[in-house]
């Protein structure tokens, strides 16, 4: 599609103009594979449940990363949410 529409060239300037992108192509990268290579460990490693219950609180730990990096508060239904999926996992894992 990019071929077709021409950004190539887009692209190629950008990469020219920015040298930084192929640092941040390659963490990226790196960081996509390392993490689904370390959820397939712990699938593999421990049991699934608890494996999988501990994945899917990423998205919880990506909130608070990005409420570090963009200096925002969090609001008090946001952090409810979150003190409750902690304390489910803190089940699931008691158990």
């Amino acid at each position: 599609m990019g071929l077709a529409r021409g950004w190539v060239t887009a692209v190629r300037q950008g990469l020219i103009q920015y040298p930084k992108i192929y640092w941040m192509l390659f963490l990226s990268c790196a960081c996509g594979s390392s993490g689904m290579w370390l959820s397939s460990l712990a699938v593999n490693l421990a049991p699934v449940g608890i494996a999988t219950t501990l994945i899917g609180l990423q998205p919880i730990a990506v909130t608070l990363l990005g409420a570090v990096w963009y200096k925002r508060r969090l609001s008090l239904r946001i952090i409810t949410g979150i003190a409750v999926a902690f304390c489910g996992t803190v089940l699931i894992c008691l158990n």
